[in-house]
């Protein structure tokens, strides 16, 4: 261990340990763990626990690394010097442009980090944004805004951004691999199934494309506050499309994109909405919220809470009218049964030796601040 043989790691505190953790270079690592775990204090333990898995995590990550590589060494092999991959964002959105990238990296390059950038928080793409384009040979987006999109539909404007990209870029790839997209270029090119998550230089291309077009619904968002772009960056987000009813379609929005089917708000959410407002009745009145959305024993229980003594299991009901019957007449015996069952599931689980109760919580909804409650308790 070239920078830590000669310390004494027993004669250190452990903050001086720390520092010197900080300090070894990673290919020390191994040695300095050995050294740790030699020392009997439990703090220095730790620490030795904690750079060992941090050493794992380095060694997995160069490992996909190199695996998201392969493909692209194979066609060096070949003789392409100059790869790019090509990636977009903002295909789905009912705003905004779309963005295209594509970048050219170092035959050497391995970024740690590099992956699908749906699979990265905004703060890691950032990062990693500032660490490709300053070691990338060459890079470039190209941006379409709403309007041509509209116009060419979106699966042509997607092109025209590549085009553009590759208009601006300063170098002339001898290849361009693309995310499942082949544009009418000289370039030769090739499409691959899920790109972005395989192979490297287009999972690079995927976070300069994301990053480009989020800063620019930052911009938007300044704008139109009212949308909360910033947030949904453009998406059709719950409070995206009750906005758009509220104050109208902006001049960003892709009217094609407005239709009927994507201006409806899921279920899905509309239940997500209604079981928080049902938790904010139970806390409230007192419960403890212990889950939510359980699910085992073949069933599922929106809210578990606990009630002085009781533990209760509500399930939250939402219609929008009573023509065929009320919120709480839909928990019919099977879901009864379900709902059983998994409280069961619940209760074995945990080891709890307490009395149950199953409570009901039916809105009669005619939109978010209109509409009337019933808390059932003992429903059944």
């Amino acid at each position: 261990m070239n920078g830590t043989e000669a310390v004494n790691i027993r004669q250190m505190t452990i903050s001086e340990i720390k520092k010197l953790i900080e300090q070894t270079p990673t290919e020390d690592y191994p040695a300095l763990v050995k050294t740790l775990y030699a020392d009997p204090r439990t703090g220095v333990q730790k620490a030795a626990l904690a750079l060992n898995k941090k050493y794992d995590a380095i060694i997995m990550e160069n490992r996909r690394i190199e695996a998201i590589k392969n493909i692209e060494e194979g066609y060096r092999r070949k003789g392409y010097k100059l790869i790019a991959g090509c990636d977009e964002a903002g295909r789905g959105p009912l705003c905004g442009p779309v963005v295209a990238a594509v970048v050219i990296l170092p035959e050497d390059s391995a970024i740690m980090g590099v992956k699908d950038s749906k699979k990265l928080p905004e703060s890691k793409r950032e990062e990693l944004y500032k660490i490709i384009t300053s070691q990338a040979l060459g890079w470039a987006a190209g941006v379409v805004g709403s309007d041509t999109i509209d116009k060419i539909n979106i699966l042509n404007a997607t092109k025209l951004a590549v085009k553009r990209a590759l208009a601006k870029l300063p170098l002339t790839p001898d290849i361009i691999l693309t995310d499942a997209l082949i544009i009418n270029h000289p370039i030769e090119q090739k499409a691959f199934i899920r790109g972005d998550m395989n192979l490297y230089s287009i999972a690079a291309a995927s976070i300069i494309a994301k990053v480009t077009r989020d800063r620019m619904m930052y911009e938007y968002d300044k704008i139109y506050p009212e949308y909360n772009f910033a947030s949904n960056k453009g998406y059709g987000t719950y409070e995206h499309i009750k906005a758009i009813s509220e104050y109208g379609p902006t001049a960003i929005h892709r009217r094609t994109f407005l239709t009927p089917e994507n201006l409806r708000i899921p279920q899905r959410i509309i239940g997500n909405i209604y079981e928080d407002k049902a938790c904010a009745m139970l806390v409230n009145a007192n419960h403890k919220i212990i889950m939510r959305n359980y699910r085992g024993g073949g069933g599922e229980i929106d809210i578990i809470s606990e009630d002085e003594d009781q533990i209760v299991f509500t399930e939250v009901k939402q219609r929008a009218n009573d023509t065929f019957g009320t919120a709480e007449s839909y928990v019919d015996e099977k879901k009864k049964n379900r709902i059983r069952s998994a409280a069961s599931a619940f209760i074995a689980q945990k080891g709890m030796i307490s009395q149950v109760r199953f409570d009901i919580i039916a809105f009669d909804a005619k939109g978010d601040n209109n509409y009337t409650v019933r808390h059932i308790k003992n429903a059944f």
